[in-house]
């Protein structure tokens, strides 16, 4: 009892020291507000998840529906929903596992085209087929700002609402409190503080208020490197009929998401789990396909009413994550959000199993490649989708080793995209270099030994092949 006290003590300690910290870092109350609400939580600690109480969705799950159970919408309604919704991306992320110099969606990913570029053509040309004007909102950061703006200053027929994330000082581990000490501290002693401050942000910034005065009823929330996410009349609709406050789109597991955090019922409500909340002893338990066969894409839908309710009565606490980093070799905490976590917060949640095509997400420069490659095109309404001329429905695997890791190790290896139609998968090992105008079909993998270089030359073909060791190929003189 003694011991419990004197943490409770040291807690409230450290939370007053935190909010005086504050005052002289953020001159806006209501950042203020936020900040200190998700480090009081953490320091107060979080409930640990009850793993026999973890019970997987399966479709006979109340608002659980597959995709291809919703009925299609007649033309003429599908007007009347888009006159409903707005679409906003979350835009803040940098790239920087791809060694991107800017923000993700200013990086060319299609015939030119930025991602960003792609998103606002999709709006355009929606936007024209229907005769609405459904507004695009980006949630940025302050490490992306600038570029999307001046992405966004490209167009002229689109409504682009901007709001900017919060900024978070970075939390010493040693004492708890801010690693800056003035609001004119670098760069890198601040954060944003996850995704989930998307919800805080649309009603802060105004933008909520004023999608809900022009009769906007929803909005589809959606990563802005996925380039599937579109909105879609049959998701609308499902959520609007059965009146459901939150939905989310879930889509099946491929080998490489097992890690990927997933949707259950637990104690009554929808909360979504990921892995890092998972017993260690259970983990093999929760990368089973067969049991949690379905993983979170990140696209949600809200009702706006509802968020409104739910923000002003402070009903919307999103679960923590604890984010560990090192400054200089300091030790350092973000405390972050994840939107999904919202599910828990809904009174009446959807949950739509959709197929793969609404989730292409680009993590990996391997991602970015596929989607580069004559595997995919933009179609008459702007939307990237599988080639027609492919013979399979699923896209390749494809690992690119250690040696092609970042957007300029692409550029190092390859003279230009390869012709990937027919590949079925591609592993390469070692500094492999691939000269114009290659093509790969079926099972490719090349192995290059440690030290060595292995150059393949323009025209190459390789067709269900195996190759090893090094060799530089020229042309004859």
């Amino acid at each position: 009892n003694h011991t419990l006290r004197r943490l409770k003590s040291m807690s409230s300690n450290n939370v007053q020291q935190f909010a005086a910290a504050l005052r002289t870092l953020l001159s806006n109350e209501n950042e203020q507000r936020k900040c200190l609400d998700l480090y009081s939580r953490h320091i107060a600690g979080g409930t640990k998840l009850e793993w026999d109480q973890v019970v997987p969705l399966n479709p006979q799950t109340p608002g659980f529906v597959a995709f291809e159970s919703l009925p299609e919408v007649p033309q003429e309604k599908i007007a009347e929903l888009f006159r409903h919704v707005a679409v906003l991306k979350l835009n803040g992320g940098l790239g920087t596992t791809m060694g991107c110099t800017g923000s993700k969606s200013s990086l060319v990913i299609k015939g030119g085209k930025a991602f960003l570029d792609v998103i606002i053509i999709q709006m355009q040309k929606m936007n024209a087929a229907y005769h609405t004007s459904v507004p695009l909102v980006l949630m940025n950061s302050f490490n992306t700002e600038t570029e999307a703006r001046n992405i966004a200053a490209r167009y002229h027929d689109v409504e682009i609402l901007h709001f900017n994330q919060s900024q978070f000082p970075r939390i010493r581990t040693d004492t708890m409190l801010p690693l800056p000490t003035s609001a004119a501290d670098p760069a890198e002693c601040w954060y944003p503080p996850g995704h989930g401050d998307v919800l805080d942000g649309l009603r802060n910034s105004g933008i909520l208020d004023r999608l809900l005065k022009e009769g906007r009823t929803h909005i589809f929330i959606s990563n802005v490197d996925n380039l599937g996410a579109t909105l879609d009349a049959r998701i609308l609709n499902f959520m609007m009929e059965n009146h459901h406050d939150i939905v989310m789109e879930l889509t099946p597991k491929s080998p490489a998401d097992v890690k990927g955090g997933t949707v259950v019922e637990y104690q009554g409500r929808r909360r979504l789990i990921e892995a890092a909340m998972v017993p260690a002893d259970k983990l093999n338990e929760f990368k089973s396909v067969r049991k949690f066969g379905v993983f979170n894409t990140n696209s949600i839908w809200f009702d706006l009413a509802f968020l409104k309710d739910a923000l002003e009565h402070d009903q919307m606490k999103l679960e923590i994550i604890a984010n560990p980093k090192k400054v200089g070799g300091t030790p350092v905490l973000q405390l972050e959000t994840a939107v999904g976590s919202s599910i828990s917060c809904a009174r009446a949640p959807g949950v739509v199993c959709v197929p793969r095509t609404r989730f292409m997400p680009v993590k990996s420069v391997a991602d970015m490649l596929v989607l580069q490659s004559n595997l995919y095109v933009l179609d008459a309404s702007g939307h990237l989708v599988m080639n027609p001329a492919r013979n399979f429905p699923v896209a390749p695997l494809v690992s690119l080793g250690s040696n092609i890791k970042t957007v300029a190790d692409v550029r190092a290896h390859f003279a230009n995209i390869p012709d990937m139609l027919d590949l079925e998968s591609l592993t390469v090992m070692g500094d492999v270099s691939f000269g114009a105008n290659c093509v790969l079909r079926g099972h490719v993998t090349i192995v290059c030994a440690p030290g060595q270089r292995l150059e393949l030359p323009p025209g190459s073909v390789l067709d269900n092949k195996t190759v090893t060791g090094s060799l530089v190929v020229a042309d004859r003189a």
